[in-house]
């Protein structure tokens, strides 16, 4: 692949990771935060502080953007989706998953603001989508060609007694091959646990897991830190956000990334 140098040890363990256990977990060094992006990486986390609400959570203690890009492997270039536009003038975007995948959504076409266009065109988020596309075990024949990248940025705030929760709030997949989670901020939080178990334990809660099915579970602490699964290998699950005694308020915001290859479609 020449749009990045996949040839480096951190995409090797990553990939090998993804292919031997379905997931891997890596720090903010792993996916080179050093000057070249230092000041497209902290612009890309002040662009979180104040994101819309996402609409399907009536808590209103979840924030969510969200846009597709097609990603030309090889060239590494990266063309970001038009978002659409309702009869108010509203622009959004779509998502949707299989029932069986987010039984939360109920297999309905969701809607969502979409990224803003200073988060589409950061240099660094670029950067990370082609350092995770480095890492995905696809075909050279995907790579080849196009691959569809989802990028979410979700942003959950907790307050006294009101703790935020994901969506879907078990173990789950995701539906796409190999989903990449980037952690951009946490403040005056608790709670956060990435946990990962088989596939096979996905739908489940944590707590009614048999003994020894989760394979791993982390709190993703300093900003870039992260995590990749493979879909077809594991399930996994972030636990509640709660705010830390005496906080008025606390938040976690993460930077998701999946990839789905992109096939003709036959008549």
């Amino acid at each position: 692949m020449s749009m990045i140098n996949s040839t480096n040890t951190t995409y090797k363990r990553v990939r090998n990771e993804l292919e031997t256990h379905g997931y891997a977990f890596f720090s903010a060094a792993d996916v080179d935060t050093n000057e070249r992006f230092a000041v497209a990486a902290q612009s890309l986390v002040k662009s979180c502080a104040r994101l819309p609400v996402d609409p399907h959570n009536h808590t209103g203690l979840r924030q969510r953007v969200y846009g597709t890009a097609i990603v030309h492997a090889w060239e590494g270039e990266i063309r970001f989706v038009p978002s659409k536009t309702d009869h108010t003038g509203r622009h959004y975007t779509e998502y949707w998953q299989e029932p069986s995948i987010n039984p939360d959504a109920a297999g309905t076409r969701r809607t969502f603001a979409p990224l803003r266009a200073a988060q589409r065109n950061n240099p660094f988020l670029h950067h990370l989508i082609l350092h995770d596309l480095a890492c995905c075990s696809f075909p050279d024949d995907v790579l080849g060609g196009s691959v569809l990248a989802g990028v979410h940025i979700i942003k959950l705030i907790a307050r006294p007694g009101e703790p935020a929760l994901a969506s879907p709030n078990m173990l789950h997949r995701d539906g796409e091959p190999f989903t990449f989670a980037h952690l951009l901020e946490r403040s005056n939080v608790t709670g956060g646990e990435n946990v990962i178990a088989g596939a096979d334990q996905a739908n489940r809660c944590v707590e009614d897991l048999p003994s020894g099915s989760v394979r791993d579970r982390r709190i993703l602490k300093a900003p870039f830190d992260g995590f990749a699964v493979n879909d077809a290998r594991v399930s996994h699950y972030v636990s509640p956000v709660k705010v830390v005694h005496g906080s008025p308020s606390g938040w976690r915001t993460v930077l998701l990334i999946d990839f789905s290859p992109m096939v003709p479609v036959r008549g």
